[in-house]
């Protein structure tokens, strides 16, 4: 879940395995080869370590590992702590209600060169949610190192290089503040907002709405979209 303001974080306390498989258990059905993976990864940590966030009680639901590689601007891989070397024990993870311009989108390598930056090589936290259609765990990642932890799904949107996600900001408590943080960065015109106005496209309508020739077919134009029309 989000915080009202910035996240603190506890020291980690060691977990049974059975605990995280118990949640993963609650996501939709996954296709057999991630089912697998994620066996593999689990089966390969002697110890998953969750963090209890200082304002919730998610201790049984947060796997800790490694950023290993930043895909683009709101996807990236993660080794979870305690596979042994050798073994990849990586999963892909795609941040929950934070939604980047697509790479050949305008804004789209901004994204990416600013999610590299937060998190290339660095210790994250996940509290894994649900998966997306391509089998990608969807979480709420926190930086978490001592003394320098980072809400990266809310910092993302807050420095304009991704949109609050509307359809999914339901799934997760406290997730509607990434409406407001939107709303800050549009004022503000950081980012992706210090663009023209015509070139506010919201990822999810260029992906659908974008010809094979390239030509843009979108009906509907989100430069006026208000905090309260995000929430709605």
């Amino acid at each position: 879940r989000y915080c009202a303001a910035d996240c603190g974080v506890a020291e980690p306390a060691p977990t049974r395995r059975g605990t995280v498989l118990s949640q993963l258990r609650r996501l939709r059905p996954l296709h057999p080869a991630t089912v697998l993976a994620l066996a593999l990864a689990l089966a390969l940590a002697a110890v998953i370590t969750p963090v209890a966030r200082a304002d919730t009680d998610l201790a049984d639901s947060v796997l800790v590992g490694t950023v290993t590689r930043v895909i683009d601007g709101d996807s990236l891989r993660v080794r979870l702590a305690g596979a042994p070397a050798g073994a990849s024990g990586e999963m892909e993870i795609r941040l929950h209600g934070a939604d980047a311009p697509e790479y050949r989108q305008a804004g789209g390598r901004e994204a990416k060169s600013y999610l590299r930056r937060q998190l290339a090589g660095r210790r994250v936290t996940l509290e894994v949610g649900t998966t997306d259609r391509y089998d990608r765990l969807v979480a709420v990642v926190d930086r978490y190192e001592a003394g320098d932890a980072l809400n990266v799904n809310a910092a993302l949107v807050s420095a304009g290089h991704a949109w609050a996600n509307r359809r999914y900001l339901g799934e997760v408590p406290g997730a509607d503040r990434l409406c407001a943080l939107e709303a800050e960065a549009r004022t503000a015109r950081r980012g992706l907002w210090a663009r023209p106005p015509d070139s506010w496209v919201p990822p999810w309508l260029f992906r659908r709405t974008t010809g094979p020739d390239g030509a843009d077919l979108r009906v509907r134009s989100y430069a006026a979209e208000t905090e309260a029309d995000c929430r709605r």
